[in-house]
């Protein structure tokens, strides 16, 4: 992975800053990232609205991969991205007339990666490369031995599910768990916990409740469902 990092003064006017990529990769649809999901968009125009769409937006990440392997664009930052056949690009600062003409101007900090797989999109688990890429890492003091080298709360075992988010309840009984199925397809996949979990409570997005797990079975997934899980662990 090649990571970059910009602090710009920014005082244009009437112009854009675009990066681009050109690697040796020809496919007919690149991967784009949503959040807590993918879409697929055309290399090449299929019509005249294609061909008149300067840009798209996505989030975290677009990719370009074959059966064998590929390359993506990771930017948590940024969401103007455009694909040209071979081309990835995207866009860093602007300055237009309309509807903003104060917009990126002053100094910003900004950083993306180039990320380069050996496995096809499927198997590269570039969701979560994205996420962690994106996420700041936070660091503080703890008592010697306390916390083991390799020290996961919750993953799930087969890493079909990529955890989101952990909270507590908002009505303070348990830990709340959202989760997504990241590919489209369907699956299943076990949880596990440092702690033994008691209970495992399907909740829909206002964390009620509507179906009771054995703490031992595989959470099933449909293809881009969000799963928001309501958690008891042993004391």
């Amino acid at each position: 992975m090649l990571r970059f990092q910009h602090k710009v003064n920014w005082q244009e006017h009437h112009k854009m800053l675009r990066l681009s990529f050109s690697p040796d990769i020809a496919v007919d649809y690149a991967t784009c990232g949503v959040q807590m999901g993918s879409v697929q968009r055309p290399t090449k125009p299929r019509n005249q609205w294609d061909r008149a769409r300067f840009e798209f937006p996505a989030q975290g990440f677009i990719d370009l991969s074959d059966a064998r392997h590929g390359c993506s664009l990771i930017c948590c930052e940024k969401y103007g991205y455009s694909v040209h056949e071979k081309t990835m690009e995207m866009a860093l600062l602007r300055s237009p007339a309309d509807v903003d003409p104060h917009a990126d101007l002053g100094t910003q900090e900004y950083s993306y990666a180039f990320y380069c797989h050996a496995l096809p999109f499927a198997e590269a688990h570039v969701a979560e490369t994205a996420d962690a890429f994106g996420t700041a890492l936070i660091s503080c003091e703890s008592a010697k031995d306390s916390i083991l080298p390799a020290f996961s709360l919750f993953r799930f075992a087969q890493g079909r599910l990529i955890i989101k988010q952990i909270k507590p309840a908002e009505d303070g009984q348990g830990l709340i768990l959202r989760c997504f199925e990241p590919l489209g397809c369907s699956a299943s996949d076990r949880l596990l916990c440092h702690q033994a979990i008691t209970k495992i409570t399907k909740c829909n997005m206002l964390e009620e409740a509507f179906q009771e797990l054995s703490p031992d079975e595989e959470i099933e997934a449909k293809p881009f469902e969000i799963i928001t899980l309501r958690l008891e662990l042993e004391a």
